[in-house]
């Protein structure tokens, strides 16, 4: 029977196999004479030197089973296939980092991992306890814990803790990890935000470990700071939305509570908005997007060039094509297009009801209008032809408006804002208010519209989405349209007798003028930043854009419907019930001339490129140059 090798038997002169002996050690010499002692004595030679090389072998083999340490093969594990610690957190009111999904725990001797098990994470407060199996005993392990973002234990360690540990010959070890954050740094993108007043612009927030590795924050440990009265700033975790609120700076820094660290400042600046309307001709109700009412036409003297006769009385305001075309509704239920050179017709669409929302030309050769038939119609510039027609709920009295993208912003007496495809028709999206929409929407540079609501409120709502940014609230309803000045201030008035000014980006007040009576005349601002608005008390006020200070006030004979208009030389016209038409100095505030209508005004001037000035009155379009 072969003899078993063991470990150690080779290093010690003994080989495996048959033959244990060398046959040397075996042979009896013949030249020693056959002597039988002399054998006996080299026999018990052999076996003395046989057995101590076997105790040697064996003794080597059994400190290589005690792990070069000497013990016990029973102290290797407890009784149940074991080893037992406990994870205590050296904070119990804070646990690992809020957005740790698992522990990894690794035990490693000697550079060899024993032991990996992935565990829940422990509650914020209280103390668990974690047990790893099959961990020899009295030895000196590594146990290194990492907080993982994810259930399966990967990605990069939100914290780390690591302990050294003498495993017992009975029973278990226990002993308290620190967890250490691995954020590193926090970093803010973009370094640096330039804004005009109104815009919004979006920062990200990133925490990263020393090897410059993004390691994910719960979105609830985010904290940002620096916010003021220029800049403002909404939040949602790792992202937030900078909005420049009037002329100013900041310096705004993320800080992850948990880890303690805090980013480097990002310096926001907010300039004012650059003009940016295309003021080659007035192509809607109150001029442009912004309803700024500012023409670049100027020299009326107040003398007819023609009038256009319609069907019905003309409420409606005129808009100018960039060929001259003149473009207004009639409560004859048309809308007509006559030419600017003397008024003659070129054609007139017929709708099924009164006309007296304001037409807007789009830059897509489209006339768009709105009629008391609730539809809001498309029509071909040139021929008057039907592109398509939207129908509301209610009355569209509203003056459409037109966003840089084609979206046609409108109001209707359903109380809806709509916003309608302007190629197809088709509703892209409509926003509730409390009562009937009567304002004139305006389009801020960031594409928010602002628009009033007989309800009493402003509303801004986001042009792409329709969601509501914010709502401002005055005590009677709004007819007045919004203006939007080179700061992103919004002005209007309401029939609670005052002028507001509001800022863009949190509907806060600037200043509010009280007048005499309801205002549902809608501002005009000139160049300089001067607010121009007519009154129910008889008077057009000029007020500081600033600070809303009076400037000076001019007084009619009548109510002040109409909505002022300035020519490129500064010079304001306004209707009043008094059946006249006013031209004023815009810096004096004095009379330059006033044209006899004959019957009251109701609609607001309108300024060609060539200065003249366009006026309804009665069933009537003047054109004044």
């Amino acid at each position: 029977m072969p003899l078993i090798t063991l470990p150690g038997l080779r290093a010690h002169g003994l080989t495996a196999g048959r033959r244990v002996l060398t046959q040397a050690d075996l042979t009896v010499s013949r030249t020693a004479g056959g002597n039988r002692h002399t054998v006996q004595r080299l026999c018990a030679r052999i076996h003395r030197r046989l057995v101590t090389r076997l105790l040697l072998a064996v003794l080597a083999w059994a400190m290589v089973l005690a792990g070069c340490g000497g013990g016990t093969d029973d102290s290797r594990v407890v009784t149940d296939g074991e080893i037992r610690f406990s994870v205590q957190w050296a904070d119990s009111t804070n646990g690992p980092p809020s957005a740790t999904q698992a522990l990894a725990v690794h035990v490693v001797y000697e550079g060899e991992t024993l032991a990996q098990k992935l565990f829940l994470p422990p509650p914020e407060r209280g103390l668990t306890e974690y047990r790893v199996g099959g961990i020899p005993r009295n030895i000196t392990v590594t146990v290194v814990i990492e907080a993982k973002p994810s259930a399966e234990g990967t990605g990069n360690s939100l914290a780390v803790a690591q302990a050294h540990v003498a495993t017992p010959a009975q029973g278990h070890e226990t002993f308290r990890a620190t967890l250490t954050s691995e954020v590193h740094s926090v970093d803010v993108s973009p370094a640096t935000l330039d804004l005009h007043v109104g815009q919004t612009g979006t920062l990200i927030a990133t925490a990263r470990n020393n090897r410059n590795e993004v390691v994910l924050v719960n979105q609830s440990s985010w904290e940002w700071l620096g916010a003021n009265t220029q800049i403002g700033l909404t939040a949602d975790g790792a992202l937030a939305s900078a909005e420049a609120l009037s002329e100013g700076a900041a310096t705004i820094t993320a800080r992850d509570r948990e880890s303690g660290r805090t980013s480097m400042g990002v310096q926001i600046t907010a300039t004012p908005l650059e003009d940016t309307e295309p003021r080659l001709a007035w192509a809607k109700f109150r001029g442009t997007h912004l309803n700024t009412g500012r023409g670049i036409g100027s020299g009326a003297t107040g003398t007819l060039k023609w009038a256009h006769q319609t069907a019905g009385d003309i409420g409606s305001s005129a808009a100018v094509g960039a060929d001259g075309t003149i473009f207004f509704g009639s409560w004859d239920k048309h809308l007509y297009a006559v030419n600017a050179a003397d008024g003659s017709l070129k054609w007139k669409f017929p709708t099924e009801n009164i006309v007296l929302s304001s037409p807007a030309i789009g830059t897509n050769g489209t006339v768009y209008v709105g009629s008391w038939d609730h539809h809001l119609y498309a029509l071909d510039e040139t021929t008057g032809a039907l592109k398509w027609r939207y129908k509301t709920d209610g009355q569209v009295y509203s003056s459409p408006a037109i966003a840089a993208d084609g979206t046609v912003y409108v109001g209707s007496a359903d109380r809806h804002l709509h916003a309608i495809d302007g190629s197809t028709g088709i509703l892209r999206w409509k926003y509730p208010t409390g009562d009937i929409v009567n304002s004139s929407p305006a389009i801020g540079i960031d594409g928010t519209v602002y628009v009033g609501s007989y309800d009493h409120h402003l509303y801004a709502i986001n042009g792409v989405t329709g969601t509501l940014k914010w709502t401002y609230k005055t005590s009677n309803f709004i007819a007045s349209s919004p203006a939007i000045g080179a700061d992103g201030t919004i002005y209007m008035g309401s029939r609670n007798s005052r002028i507001y000014a509001i800022n863009a980006g949190d509907g806060s007040t600037r200043w509010t003028y009280r007048t005499g009576g309801g205002v549902l005349s809608s501002p005009a601002i000139g160049d300089d930043g001067t607010v121009y608005v007519g009154s129910n008390d008889r008077q057009l006020f000029a007020l500081d854009g600033a600070t809303g200070e009076l400037k000076w006030k001019f007084l009619t004979e009548h109510r002040i419907y109409s909505s002022p208009a300035i020519g490129g030389d500064g010079t304001v016209f306004v209707g009043s019930e008094d059946k006249h038409l006013y031209a004023i100095n815009g810096a004096t505030g004095a009379l330059m001339w006033k044209y006899l209508t004959g019957l009251n005004i109701l609609s607001s001037p309108a300024i060609g490129a060539d200065g003249t000035v366009y006026i309804g009155s009665n069933n009537r379009l003047h054109a004044l140059h």
